[in-house]
């Protein structure tokens, strides 16, 4: 996951056999920090190879918190960390109800929403497929974002849903998403027709809608009218298997065109998702799209398996998994997404001079300041500018950066 500001990138890790920890990289440096697990503190000395298998920041990006599994994916804690540049420190553990099953269910996604920190198992029952903490009143809490990552669980309104994943047995011919209630109460099943499993699931920027992936890289858009109906966005797709020279990989859990990754962009109605034999697709996910924006194949060998956006909407980050059982190795591609296009006739006078107040005049904590995004929107649209509006009247409050603004400023 990106920091909300937009400066650091964290990445959760292992293997089977452990070898995990957090990454953080200071974005604008180039720095790393690397915290192994066994570095990190709150785990139980007798847990084995701790992998972490999700990360999420706070609203004030002074916290993260991971969810963890040990050696064979068995079940282990949600911990809570302080961070401070590029140092992380063990704050607490968060305790979740149900409580994931020990050697038997296996945490692989956390998203905090408020003052809830809710965690995905995979391998549970519906009743601990989804578990839900709170966040100590030292954390700030603030609404989930409509993008970042894909946590493989997702919030709308009063309800967290997630795809059926490890839910069904694999010869289960049916799939769907399933919606738990936050308040308590049933849980209940929409199965979606043509999906063999879902492997993926995001919302779109509005939140009203979600978007799904399955096992044979279908593309999927969920609305509610009386129940949560499916609605094809793109058709399962035929990418043969990668070949993969150096590596030890096995094919099991996923094929080639599975979907690992989904998440919405922040900046407009965009999404993107990336398969596990590394096809990276963009698209619209309105009823209006007739086909994917574009796609094309990542050039790092591997098998994708976790995906974040930048919250400016430039650049992905994708978690390419690249040794097999016996070998931990793994990394981090940026992929950076269409830049920014500015016609020229947009370069007012006016525009120019509200560009560089805007990259100089910033707030007490160094961010953009989003009034004067406003004030600059609207020079823009006066000068004939109708493509770029949306992302500077929504930007992020936390971040420090904006492609539109460094465009605007290129040459000056």
């Amino acid at each position: 996951m990106f920091s909300r500001d937009g400066t650091r990138l964290a990445i959760g890790g292992g293997s089977w056999y452990g070898g995990g920890g957090i990454l953080l990289v200071d974005l604008t440096s180039g720095d790393t920090r690397l915290c192994k697990a066994s570095e990190l503190g709150g785990l139980p000395t007798t847990m084995l190879g701790p992998s972490v298998s999700s990360v999420w920041f706070s609203a004030d990006d002074r916290h993260l918190i991971a969810s963890t599994w040990s050696a064979r994916h068995s079940a282990g804690p949600t911990l809570l960390f302080e961070v401070d540049g590029l140092e992380i420190l063990h704050r607490g553990m968060i305790v979740t109800t149900p409580a994931p099953a020990m050697f038997h269910t296996t945490p692989t996604g956390v998203l905090v929403d408020g003052t809830d920190v809710i965690v995905r198992n995979f391998r549970a029952t519906i009743d601990d497929l989804v578990s839900f903490g709170r966040l100590p009143p030292q954390v700030e809490a603030a609404p989930v974002p409509r993008s970042l990552t894909s946590s493989r669980l997702v919030v709308v309104g009063n309800s967290v849903i997630t795809g059926d994943h490890g839910l069904r047995p694999p010869d289960d011919a049916r799939s769907g998403i399933v919606v738990v209630p936050r308040a308590g109460g049933e849980r209940v099943v929409y199965e979606g027709a043509g999906i063999r499993r879902i492997t993926a699931i995001g919302t779109t920027r509005s939140g009203e809608e979600l978007v799904t992936g399955g096992a044979d890289g279908e593309l999927d858009a969920w609305s509610w009218t009386d129940r949560w109906q499916a609605r094809r966005i793109r058709p399962a797709t035929r990418f043969s298997q990668p070949s993969l020279e150096g590596t030890d990989l096995v094919w099991s859990t996923y094929g080639a065109n599975s979907i690992t990754g989904l998440c919405a962009l922040a900046d407009e109605d965009r999404a993107v998702s990336v398969s596990a034999g590394g096809n990276l697709c963009v698209f619209d996910p309105s009823p209006e799209a007739r086909a994917p924006i574009e796609d094309w194949q990542l050039p790092e060998p591997g098998t994708p398996r976790s995906l974040a956006a930048d919250p400016d909407g430039r650049y992905l980050a994708v978690g390419i998994k690249q040794g097999g059982f016996s070998r931990s190795a793994s990394t981090v591609s940026l992929v950076e997404l269409r830049p920014r296009t500015i016609d020229p006739a947009w370069r007012t006078p006016a525009v120019r001079a509200m560009a560089r107040a805007v990259a100089e005049q910033r707030t007490s904590s160094g961010a953009l300041d989003v009034e004067m995004l406003l004030v600059l929107a609207d020079a823009l649209e006066q000068a004939g500018c109708t493509a770029q509006l949306s992302h500077l009247r929504h930007h992020d409050p936390h971040l420090r950066t904006c492609g539109i603004v460094d465009a605007l400023l290129e040459g000056n």
